[in-house]
């Protein structure tokens, strides 16, 4: 990942950010006027699912060069503490979703795959079968399965359209976004 590169006048050198996403990175620019640090949407987890650790070396050699402008994004970056890990959070969906009783719907970011894997895992343990309903969610699973990027396999979830021929209790749906609304008015009628 750290393969340096020219784009225009920038030298542009990727570095590991870890986040709830694939392969993500942060890019440090160099050029004439000075260097600027852009690391997309990121955490720092210590324990990533996915096993890709934050490169915090490669952080401290930039802090000792000097940073002429960083652009960050990272939700929560002005509450104090530290954000949980992945793990953690997976191991607190499991324990949730293990103790449910009827009809469970979670949401998330569709682009969020790490999160996706967790849910499924706590579904494969409960004995549910796992329903996206939102064409982002199914966008973004299948294309980190074609990428090899991703743990689920999009042919093996069951189709919305057929959740009728399932208990509630057997169930696990998934959804994101404007398909919350849409699957609330769904469930309703059924």
């Amino acid at each position: 990942m750290k393969k340096r590169f020219m784009a225009g006048p920038f030298e542009v050198e990727p570095v590991r950010v870890t986040h709830s996403i694939p392969d993500c990175c942060g890019l440090v620019l160099r050029c004439a006027d000075g260097t600027i640090f852009h690391t997309g949407d990121w955490k720092i987890d210590e324990s990533p699912l996915d096993g890709n650790v934050f490169d915090r070396e490669s952080l401290e050699e930039l802090s000792k060069e000097g940073v002429t402008l960083m652009m960050s994004d990272s939700t929560n970056v002005l509450s104090p503490g530290r954000t949980i890990s992945e793990a953690v959070v997976e191991d607190s969906l499991i324990r949730h979703i293990s103790e449910a009783k009827g009809r469970i719907i979670t949401t998330q970011f569709a682009s969020n795959i790490h999160r996706l894997a967790s849910i499924k895992k706590a579904a494969d343990l409960t004995g549910r079968k796992m329903v996206l309903v939102g064409m982002s969610l199914r966008t973004y699973l299948e294309a980190a399965w074609k990428d090899g990027k991703g743990s689920i396999d999009p042919s093996t979830l069951i189709k919305a359209e057929d959740i009728d021929a399932y208990a509630p209790k057997d169930l696990l749906i998934v959804t994101t976004g404007s398909q919350v609304y849409s699957l609330f008015r769904f469930v309703e009628n059924r």
